[in-house]
């Protein structure tokens, strides 16, 4: 009986942990696709090409790295996309600004 229980509570265990990397990835991925949509919004295509494509790049690798199920290189490139993808939402908002548009 404490055997078995035992066993229950260590497989739930190793479920548990083994999903970490999966919330992990899907929280940090929630904010950068967020912060994406704030600089698509705000034309950092246009106002800041290089800041955003190169975040996208880096939010696309994020997503083929969890498709492989490596969810410590996906967390990575996913944090990495928000930060540039932050970067280009400012640069597109002060160049918006300096146009006065």
């Amino acid at each position: 009986m404490i055997i078995n229980l035992l066993r229950v509570v260590c497989f739930a265990t190793l479920l548990l942990l083994s999903a970490c990397g999966a919330i992990q990835y899907t929280t940090q991925m929630q904010n950068a696709e967020r912060t994406f949509r704030e600089a698509r919004a705000e034309k950092a295509h246009e106002r800041a090409a290089y800041e955003y494509f190169y975040a996208k790049t880096y939010l696309n690798q994020a997503r083929k790295e969890a498709a492989r199920s490596s969810y410590e290189n996906a967390i990575r490139y996913a944090e990495t996309a928000e930060k540039h993808f932050a970067i280009a939402l400012k640069v597109a908002r002060q160049r918006r600004a300096e146009k006065g548009q």
